[in-house]
């Protein structure tokens, strides 16, 4: 695909964790329901588009494996709006086509997500640990591919829903903590409920994020989520410590969207 505002071009890029605030990069994102959208940058990973610009896109679409005939099958060529008179065209492929792929599915879009996250039981027995230690509840969410909804919604903002739909906010006391993945980019958000937001504040938070987010493009996955639930940890513990009857009342393994 090529992209222009009609002043430059645009480049496509897998994500936008080596983009800079200037860098005139995109993401082409498939919904479920193979609708293809495009992702800009923030300002920070990548350059915001101007609210006037208008874009022209030339791209091409395949037909997956069904496009892998064999020897000699292709003898029609199809014009469009074109005449073409006292031409003969003789139209053959001596060699079988290759290298078709069917779009890649959500299950395996999961799949293959980072090695460090196939075995989601280390996250869930440093989570189990961690609340043994103080009276907060802590959610792990990862997410793949958005679907068509989340689209225009910023990290924060998908966050805050994933709070709620996991309900993260029924607690005794307010304490839940999400730690929520976003694997497109690598992005982290951290959303806490309102007793323990009442005494910590969200660049405490967004610091942890951060760190994750460095280690991440590191490639240090397991790293840098241990960490970060490590450093949740501290916090709770010092807001929320244990004392008495400590139930477990939110899932300890991780949330795959």
């Amino acid at each position: 695909m090529t992209l222009t505002d009609g002043t430059a071009g645009w480049t496509i890029r897998q994500d936008l964790l080596a983009s800079g605030p200037d860098d005139r990069d995109f993401v082409v994102e498939i919904d479920n329901d193979a609708v293809a959208h495009l992702r800009f940058g923030d300002g920070t990973l990548g350059r915001r588009p101007d609210l006037a610009s208008q874009f022209t896109a030339i791209y091409r679409v395949g037909c997956g494996v069904a496009g892998n005939v064999g020897y000699e099958a292709i003898t029609h060529l199809v014009l469009r709006d074109i005449k073409l008179d006292g031409v003969s065209i003789t139209i053959r492929n001596p060699l079988p086509a290759q290298g078709g792929v069917d779009p890649e599915s959500i299950a395996e879009a999961k799949l293959f997500a980072p090695h460090d996250f196939h075995d989601p039981a280390k996250i869930e027995r440093a989570i189990t640990a961690s609340e043994r230690l103080h009276r907060g509840e802590i959610r792990f969410a990862l997410e793949g591919a958005l679907h068509v909804h989340a689209f225009r919604l910023s990290t924060r903002q998908r966050a805050r829903q994933v709070f709620a739909e996991l309900g993260v906010w029924d607690t005794e006391e307010n304490s839940g903590v999400l730690v929520y993945v976003q694997l497109v980019d690598r992005r982290i958000e951290i959303v806490a409920d309102r007793g323990i937001a009442a005494r910590v504040p969200q660049h405490d938070w967004d610091a942890i994020c951060r760190a994750m987010e460095r280690a991440f493009k590191a490639r240090k996955y397991r790293e840098g989520a241990l960490a970060a639930i490590d450093a949740v940890t501290q916090i709770l513990a010092r807001e929320f410590p244990a004392r008495g009857a400590n139930p477990n009342e939110l899932p300890d393994k991780p949330a795959v969207l």
